[in-house]
């Protein structure tokens, strides 16, 4: 009998064991809610000084962890842990809250400004005559879905319509459906907002972060501007699709991802 022992290179199972441990490590952490779902994970850098890794390593169990669909990854926002989706239609005017809560999900609002005020600029060129003094009830909300931040909603209303709003009906209901009057319509503009002021702090991002901003002018049924709001929305955590069919079924919305 002979016995031969090769002296050659022992096979990679450190490495392998490394970044599966790797792997193992990121889970927990996604499934205790270190990194909610939408959450931005830190930076590859970060990570990897954490885990005490190196980056190539980490990225390999990054990528077995996006195989199996638990984090995904854009082009300058990095690594972000899947949430489950949700629509908006932008189609009709609905409220984000009654959305979140027919997908079964739990809706919650955070009132943190309840003021009359002068409106910025861009706002009193969209009420034009119906500023009249200049005044207008401020109400910014901070919306979140199962207790995390989905994004950050200023509304602007004349004054004088919203006279008898008071802040406790601000923390229950939506402003459009506080107003005394039919709201029947409004135009909607879809952009991009450097985050700045308190958005970072609220929605988890770095400073001049990039946010989806939605800038709505609602009308009343006389035709006359009666609310101006301002919604932003973290796009690791959200995204607007609009799916284009022959058929002129409404398909379009915001989606939670």
């Amino acid at each position: 009998l002979v016995l031969i022992l090769s002296s050659g290179p022992p096979m990679p199972v450190a490495r392998e064991l490394r970044y599966q441990a790797i792997r193992r490590a990121l889970e927990k952490r996604l499934a205790s809610g270190t990194y909610p779902p939408g959450a931005l994970l830190p930076s590859e850098a970060e990570l990897a000084s954490t885990l005490s890794t190196s980056r190539v390593t980490l990225r390999r169990a990054l990528a077995l962890l996006k195989d199996d669909g638990v984090i995904d990854s854009r082009q300058g926002f990095g690594w972000f842990a899947v949430a489950e989706p949700l629509r908006q239609p932008l189609g009709r005017l609905t409220s984000l809250d009654a959305q979140i809560e027919s997908e079964g999900r739990r809706a919650e609002r955070e009132l943190l400004t309840f003021e009359i005020c002068v409106a910025p600029t861009w706002v009193r060129h969209e009420l034009r005559q119906e500023l009249g003094d200049d005044r207008t009830l401020h109400v910014v909300r901070l919306n979140k879905a199962d207790g995390q931040p989905i994004g950050r909603n200023s509304a602007w209303s004349p004054a004088d319509l919203a006279a008898d709003i008071s802040f406790a009906d601000a923390q229950g209901q939506s402003l459009h459906r506080l107003l005394p009057v039919a709201v029947t319509s409004a135009r909607q503009t879809i952009t991009a907002l450097g985050a700045t002021g308190d958005d970072p702090r609220l929605l988890g991002v770095p400073k001049g972060f990039p946010l989806l901003c939605a800038r709505r002018t609602t009308y009343d049924d006389q035709g006359r501007v009666v609310l101006v709001s301002e919604a932003v929305y973290n796009p690791a955590r959200t995204e607007y699709v609009v799916d284009l069919r022959t058929d002129q079924a409404d398909s379009s919305g915001i989606r939670l991802i």
